[in-house]
């Protein structure tokens, strides 16, 4: 693997590397293009599926509980402020 970052994390803003495999699938956005792990990316889905109303703010609330939120104070400010928000 190339050590050089060529993507941001959309959740926490960690820079990291992606494959060009993982970059050029047509068939299907690889988590590894959005997030730097499976968590963040857990949570960019969480997110994602509430703003576009696919699950409520009691169903995102339950399901952002179940992840690791220790480092919340990292993530971007947006996403922190939704998760906040949620829950509140």
């Amino acid at each position: 693997m190339d050590s050089y970052f060529n993507a941001v994390c959309t959740v926490c803003g960690k820079k990291y590397h992606v494959c060009q495999s993982c970059q050029n699938t047509g068939s299907f956005v690889s988590w590894r293009t959005i997030a730097d792990s499976p968590a963040c990316y857990k949570i960019f889905q969480i997110l994602s599926s509430h703003t576009n109303r696919r699950i409520n703010e009691q169903e995102a609330k339950g399901l952002l509980l179940e992840c690791d939120l220790t480092e919340l104070d990292t993530f971007l400010p947006d996403i922190r402020k939704n998760i906040r928000t949620l829950l509140s």
